[in-house]
Order: C-alpha cells, then structure tokens, then sequence
C-alpha cells in the first residue's frame, strides 16, 4: 500500500497540487486512471494510427497498417505502450464501463476500417460491421498483453 500512496503522492507532487485539491478533481487513483488513459488513447494512439491507416490506400491494407501500428506503439516502453497494456488491463478488471468509453474512439477508427473493407468487397464475415471491429480490437490487445507478459505465440 505505501508504493500505491508514494506514487499518488508523487503525481500530486508533480502536478504541485494538494492531495486536497487532487480529490476535489479526482474521487480515486482509477478516476486518475481513467483520465490518462482517455488522454493518451485520444491525443496519441487514435491520431497515430489514423495518420497510418490514413497513408494505405488499400482497405486490406489500412487494416493491415493499424494492426501493425499498435504492435509498433506497444512495443516501446512509454505512455501509450502502458496505457494499451498495464493501464488498460487494471480499467478492464475495476471499471470496464470506462474502459470502454476510453477506448470509443479508437473502436470508431477500426469500425471505419472494417466497414471500408467490406464495402470494398475484400473482407468477407457473416459478423456486423461493430462486432468484427470490436473483436478485431480486443484480438489485438489480447496478443499485445500476452506478448507484454511474457508469452510467446505457438509454433507450428
């Protein structure tokens, strides 16, 4: 518990308010959470992998470079590595809602992809244009977090 507190205490350090006023903007440590995830997720991954899908033209390959994108974001250490990873799997287990709220605008990007590349002829699934997405989604960030524990894919 003193680790969770010094870390608080730090953020209230740095940001050279009171842990008075911090509570004032923030009910808990996930609250905080929440905030820097949403934040990171919209400031730095969405517009990132935008700009990527945005540089393919293909529908496959808009796919194809988000999926790339996400593994290259996560595969340094830093703020939107742990915002995919550690942050994202702590949300998932003590405020799902917000997770998936946080997460919305990023889904919105790989709905717009998928429903392109069905539109396109190319992708093919009986699965509606947000459920292909939303497994899409959490079929990447399943392997991420895999990959970030330590597990390696099967061979073979």
């Amino acid at each position: 518990m003193a680790t969770s507190t010094s870390r608080l205490q730090d953020v209230v350090d740095r940001s050279k308010m009171s842990i008075r006023t911090f509570y004032n903007f923030f009910a808990s440590k996930d609250d905080l959470l929440v905030a820097v995830h949403e934040t990171i997720l919209a400031t730095e991954v969405v517009p990132r992998m935008r700009a990527r899908c945005d540089s393919a033209s293909d529908p496959i390959g808009r796919v194809e470079a988000y999926i790339e994108g996400i593994y290259e974001l996560t595969s340094n250490p830093g703020p939107v590595s742990r915002a995919l990873t550690t942050y994202s799997n702590r949300l998932a287990e003590t405020r799902p809602e917000d997770l998936e709220r946080a997460f919305k605008p990023q889904i919105d990007l790989v709905v717009e992809l998928i429903r392109d590349a069905k539109a396109s002829g190319r992708l093919h699934t009986p699965l509606s244009t947000k459920s292909a997405a939303h497994l899409l989604h959490h079929t990447v960030l399943a392997t991420i977090h895999a990959a970030s524990s330590g597990s390696k894919p099967r061979t073979g």
